[in-house]
């Protein structure tokens, strides 16, 4: 069974989908538990580029077709409030498109990760670079870096970061 709260909201309205996801993140970080947010809605544009919608579905695609865009909807309820104008409206979204843009080319331009050899914790030699030795009891016959890694008698001092709503680590 699941043990997360499930939060439903329509696609269509903006501000509930804003508010639900404050919520969530909220609970998140309070509860420290998983979080569910279902946003029903439709497809515009079918499921897929492969997919033809007015073909499989006409009456319902005829339909969404007609409807206004959740921005077209979103911005004429803004506009009848007086919140903002078209132009402001337009220049936001401009911007905003150009910072993803930015950030989508600048992410393409950096160089993949390269494999390197691990840290050698001081040592020159090869074996640096091998596994390390299972701990023995009373902390006979290793060196100093096992000592510092496994301690005085044999039990493990390394601790391994918490993820947040992740599993918890084998220990």
């Amino acid at each position: 069974m699941l043990q997360s709260p499930i939060f439903h909201v329509n696609g269509e309205d903006p501000e509930a989908v804003a508010q639900v996801v404050r919520l969530a993140m909220d609970f998140r970080h309070e509860f420290k538990r998983d979080v569910v947010i279902d946003m029903y809605g439709y497809r515009r544009l079918g499921h897929n580029e492969s997919d033809e919608p007015t073909f499989t579905q006409p009456v319902l695609y005829r339909a969404i077709a007609e409807r206004k865009s959740v921005r077209e909807g979103y911005l004429d309820h803004l506009l009848q409030l007086g919140e903002v104008t078209r132009e402001e409206a337009d220049d936001i979204a401009a911007k905003r498109r150009e910072a993803l843009e930015k950030e989508l080319s600048q992410s393409q331009k950096k160089s993949r990760v390269t494999a390197t050899k691990p840290p050698t914790m001081g040592r020159t030699d090869e074996r640096a670079f091998s596994s390390p030795s299972p701990p023995q009891k009373g902390g006979e016959g290793r060196g100093e870096e096992a000592n510092r890694v496994h301690g005085e008698n044999g039990q493990n001092r390394l601790t391994f970061p918490t993820i947040i709503g992740g599993p918890e680590p084998n220990r």
